[in-house]
């Protein structure tokens, strides 16, 4: 029998979805095309990073890490939010859903795999998307805090350099200011306008130190921004408990269809998770130390080339290009985040010339990642049936955005 054709209502729906898969073969085709035609990235740097082998086996082995400080936050955050399921079972799913956020070329993230597989496990569909919502949410402000905290640390470099006075300060205004409101949103949220304030001032003492303490040119500039990042700060701490379901801001977040739903699990998730408020926070810095050991695999990684980047210049740069690298293209991000890296890395200077094999590295580093990812292959092949079918892989679609970091 002849299937029938699509009801005219789901064309646009159809062809807008393929118009944007277009689009991210497009940036992935494009990424790798600019790499390769700027001199950037070529067959023979894929060597440098794997011509010492003790070096090369030191970064394959920290890579590893954050998958499994990933999962094991992840176990955390579902007993957080009343899921029992035991932490193997979670490291099984965590490594099916990596291999399909490296393999699989459509929109279908790895994260909506790894919530199907969870909701057939558990059959708690509402808290499990919860869990997952807030632990890529603690993942997320993890990379960004430390992406402006390694920065702020690396300042004096930076101020000796004019090419990255710019990139530095373009990144704290969107960066630093992001993990600063979203810090301060969670802990009004969960406590309270007050307890939200109190974070705030927290942080917005050692940022004004460090702005009064820059040179009088760069410390304006700073402080400008810093004080942005404040504002925004103080703003989500104002706005974020009128989230609550009921609450005016909560009513207008529903109203848009791709951002509603998302938006109203993750305030779930938070609100279940608010008398495990410091366990959260323990796990945010987990987080960061995590991201940390990232960092450390790709400097690892980088000991093989001529004249390797060092830990302060990673710290400062791979954060960034990790949130860039998360964008939800096929191939986890391939091109992208090379390229992000490779461009951070050049506003570094040595001796007059500029840090060059970042795209190099971000590739090495990613061979290992897809390597890691393949441990979920067996996982996956052992239940060849779709987790509990189109319904409940659809309603995981509608849940997450696409992409992701770890």
């Amino acid at each position: 029998m002849t299937a029938s054709p699509p009801p005219a209502r789901d064309r646009p729906r159809r062809v807008g979805h393929a118009l944007v898969q277009i689009l991210k073969v497009g940036i992935v085709v494009g990424a790798l095309t600019w790499l390769a035609l700027s001199g950037r990235l070529a067959l023979s740097d894929l060597v440098a990073p794997f011509s010492a082998p003790a070096w090369a086996a030191l970064g394959a082995g920290l890579t590893l890490i954050p998958f499994l400080v990933a999962f094991y936050r992840l176990s955390v955050v579902l007993g957080v939010l009343g899921v029992a399921l035991p932490l193997r079972q979670v490291v099984r799913i965590g490594f099916v859903g990596s291999f399909f956020n490296t393999f699989l070329p459509g929109g279908l993230g790895g994260d909506v795999v790894k919530l199907a597989w969870l909701v057939r496990a558990t059959g708690d569909a509402p808290r499990v998307t919860a869990a997952v919502l807030l632990d890529r949410g603690i993942a997320l402000l993890g990379i960004l805090a430390l992406g402006g905290g390694a920065l702020l640390a690396a300042w004096p470099t930076v101020r000796a350099s004019s090419g990255l006075q710019g990139v530095a300060l373009a990144v704290l205004l969107v960066v630093g200011g992001t993990a600063w409101a979203g810090v301060v949103a969670v802990v009004a949220l969960a406590r309270g306008r007050a307890a939200g304030l109190g974070v705030w001032a927290a942080l917005s003492a050692p940022a004004a130190l460090l702005a009064l303490r820059a040179d009088p040119d760069l410390g304006a500039r700073l402080g400008t921004v810093l004080a942005v990042d404040g504002a925004g700060a103080l703003a989500a701490l104002l706005l974020a408990p009128s989230l609550v379901e009921g609450g005016r801001l909560a009513r207008l977040v529903e109203g848009l269809p791709s951002v509603g739903a998302p938006v109203r699990r993750f305030v779930d998730a938070v609100l279940l998770a608010r008398h495990r408020l410091p366990l959260v926070g323990l796990l945010f810095l987990l987080s960061v130390a995590s991201q940390s050991v990232t960092v450390l695999a790709i400097w690892a990684i980088g000991r093989a080339l001529d004249a390797p980047p060092t830990l302060a210049q990673l710290f400062a740069t791979v954060p960034v290009a990790m949130v860039i690298n998360s964008m939800p293209v096929p191939g986890g991000g391939l091109g992208v985040g090379e390229a992000a890296l490779a461009t951070l890395l050049e506003r570094f200077t040595v001796d007059g010339r500029a840090v060059t094999g970042g795209a190099a590295l971000f590739l090495a580093w990613r061979v290992w990642v897809v390597a890691w990812g393949l441990l979920g292959l067996p996982a996956f092949l052992a239940r060849r049936r779709a987790p509990s079918g189109e319904t409940r892989t659809e309603d995981a679609r509608r849940s997450l955005p696409g992409g992701g970091p770890p």
